[in-house]
């Protein structure tokens, strides 16, 4: 299978280190079966020779990995981006992949949300399990301080930097640290906390390795790699009840809460007597298999012939895309005039 994604190999998102770990499993452990098969992501989709083959020629099959929706994980800003990524998935992709039932119910109450892709499923990231283990960790709760990591390298407000930060500050002179790897939001205090930039994800491992308890506040992520990195790497989470962190508990192990405050008072009582609980990483190998699975199913089936009506949607989606980003940083720009040359705004728009 064929990633059309343009890989990175350095801190990037979330979504970029599983498209990694998939393409490395797809270039070792299976067959040739799947390489007439390509993967777009969400609508980071662009024209190119190996999309149109996709499309047009008939022994080919286009995979849509859907993220999002974007404008519950970002701000409603994005709903237009949403609309022309399902447009996508419905007349444009063979096969459709959401990666969890959160995010496939979201997308449902888009407009044609009640229209369903002929084939979708539902598949959890998973990490690469010779990066992201538990190999050189000695025990858990090893020394007299607890350790308690979070990791995000976008700096969102709904990435929950800002609540970890306030978390660590209400255990000041406890036996705990705290510590958080990535961007935090510019509102944070940091007096409170250890903060690491963003790390490669060989060095992530290493430090996730060295603490005991994972805890996030993320809201509506789909499916949180950071989340399933540090099971991976032995760390007990505690996260908030949002987004596809359920799903992920479910699948993993770890404690799902309903609220900030119901993690600050489990943690109190944590601290007094930790207990280690089994954890099941979710690796590579078993995410790779369900997509193999599901792509057997897509190959197998018919495909539609209205090669003509695909590529007018193709460009509708293109469209859509190019307009909402166009919007989207018309508004930044605005933004940015409106709240620091408050006169200059006064002038354009009001002294006409």
């Amino acid at each position: 299978m064929r990633i059309l994604y343009p890989l990175r190999n350095r801190p990037w998102g979330g979504g970029n280190q599983f498209l990694i770990a998939l393409n490395k499993f797809f270039t070792e452990f299976t067959d040739h079966s799947t390489d007439n098969v390509y993967l777009v992501n969400s609508h980071q989709i662009s024209i190119s020779i190996p999309l149109l083959k996709a499309i047009l020629l008939p022994h080919k099959r286009l995979i849509h990995r859907i993220d999002g929706p974007l404008s519950s994980v970002r701000d409603s800003n994005n709903i237009f981006t949403d609309l022309a990524i399902y447009i996508f998935s419905l007349f444009v992709a063979d096969g459709v992949i959401f990666q969890s039932s959160w995010s496939k119910r979201q997308h449902t109450r888009l407009p044609f949300g009640s229209l369903v892709p002929r084939h979708a499923c539902t598949i959890v990231n998973g990490v690469d399990c010779d990066i992201f283990n538990s190999k050189l960790r000695t025990s858990h709760f090893s020394s007299n301080v607890i350790k308690i990591v979070c990791s995000s390298w976008s700096p969102s407000l709904k990435k929950g930097s800002y609540k970890f930060c306030q978390l660590a500050s209400n255990f000041c002179g406890t036996n705990t640290q705290f510590t958080f790897i990535g961007n935090l939001h510019p509102s944070c205090d940091q007096s409170s906390i250890i903060h690491i930039p963003p790390l490669t994800s060989a060095n992530l491992s290493l430090e996730l390795q060295k603490h005991d308890l994972f805890v996030s506040f993320s809201q509506d992520d789909p499916c949180s790699n950071a989340l399933l990195e540090s099971v991976a790497c032995g760390c007990c989470p505690l996260v908030l009840s949002s987004g596809g962190n359920a799903e992920i508990i479910e699948l993993t192990g770890g404690y799902i809460f309903t609220s900030p405050d119901d993690i600050c008072s489990f943690l109190h009582e944590f601290i007094d007597n930790p207990v280690n609980i089994p954890l099941i990483p979710r690796y590579i190998n078993i995410v790779g298999r369900e997509y193999n699975l599901f792509i057997s199913q897509v190959l197998s089936a018919k495909r539609s012939n209205f090669l003509l009506l695909r590529l007018l949607f193709l460009c509708l989606f293109l469209i859509l895309v190019k307009s909402c980003t166009l919007i989207a940083q018309a508004y930044a720009f605005f933004s940015v005039l409106k709240a620091h040359f408050p006169r200059l705004w006064q002038k354009i728009f009001f002294n006409l």
